[in-house]
């Protein structure tokens, strides 16, 4: 009787253990609204700056379209990212000027123009290290 006392409470031990426990890691979780999120944008950039030479990404805008992350040893992201060329010009003031401050940086727009590349990147993140690894970057035109 002793015997099955201990098994029982030891299987409700688990259980209870079982159900406290954080979800299973190795799936890959989608996130809405990716684009919004810095530490995205930020594995973008740095992937895209790994691959092109200076001046960089003059003249270009990334756009994080798809993100998604894995729990491993570590993280892993797959990301969808779109990069399309950027304009700028200055507002036209209007006649007289007289009645306007002229600051270029108020004056400055800038809008997106058509999008060049779609790249899906995929890096690997050592939480540890703290480093990032980029594992594939593949670029298509849309």
């Amino acid at each position: 009787m002793n015997v099955y006392l201990n098994i029982a409470l030891f299987f409700c031990g688990a259980v209870v253990a079982q159900g406290r426990a954080p979800t299973i890691l190795g799936g890959w979780m989608h996130h809405e609204n990716p684009s919004s999120s810095l530490k995205f944008f930020n594995l973008a950039f740095q992937a895209f700056a790994a691959r092109v030479s200076p001046p960089y990404l003059r003249g270009i805008n990334l756009k994080v379209v798809k993100a998604s992350t894995q729990v491993v040893n570590g993280v892993n992201y797959k990301l969808e990212v779109e990069k399309a060329e950027v304009s700028c010009g200055f507002q036209q003031l209007a006649w007289p000027a007289t009645y306007y401050n002229w600051n270029p940086y108020k004056n400055l727009l800038c809008w997106t123009g058509k999008v060049l590349e779609v790249c899906t990147i995929q890096l690997h993140e050592n939480i540890r290290a703290q480093k990032v690894i980029i594992e594939s970057f593949d670029c298509r035109k849309p």
